[in-house]
């Protein structure tokens, strides 16, 4: 079984700014943190005043819970920084839309030899453009394109 690895977090800390105080994330839900928001316990509320210290734990668990969603999608072995990477692209885009990408079903297509490079080439390929979750808009998010090769 995957862990989740200390440099796991540690990227999506890099990519998720932490914020102490609750604010609307680009669905229009309350999150607080690096980004926590509708993945479970703590319930965010506006009244909320969070340490970046706390808001690492919460995002550790937050990841642990990403992970155990993605064993119903993933089938091949990873290690664990792939691992890693895949929680932090699911942690972003959530686990369902990670799990039914292109990039799941290359790294499950373990008949092919070179299943990883084309899970990461589908990886880099998941933010060039995506639907602007407030606007209902298409468009680039270079950010995030950004993130996923680094992922």
């Amino acid at each position: 079984m995957n862990v989740i690895l200390p440099e796991a977090v540690a990227l999506v800390q890099r990519w998720e700014t932490f914020v102490a105080t609750p604010y609307l994330d680009n669905g229009g839900k309350l999150a607080c943190g690096y980004g926590h928001s509708t993945i479970g316990d703590p319930v965010v509320t506006p009244d909320m005043v969070w340490t970046e210290a706390y808001a690492s734990e919460v995002l550790k668990t937050d990841l642990e819970k990403v992970g155990r969603g993605l064993a119903k999608y993933i089938t091949a072995p990873l290690n664990d920084y792939q691992f890693g990477a895949c929680c932090s692209v699911a942690y972003n885009m959530g686990v369902g839309g990670f799990g039914r990408s292109d990039c799941a079903q290359q790294i499950n297509n373990t008949i092919s030899k070179y299943h990883m490079e084309r899970a990461a080439v589908a990886m880099s390929q998941l933010a060039i453009t995506a639907q602007d979750k407030v606007t209902g808009v298409r468009r680039e998010f270079l950010g995030l394109h950004i993130r996923r090769i680094v992922e």
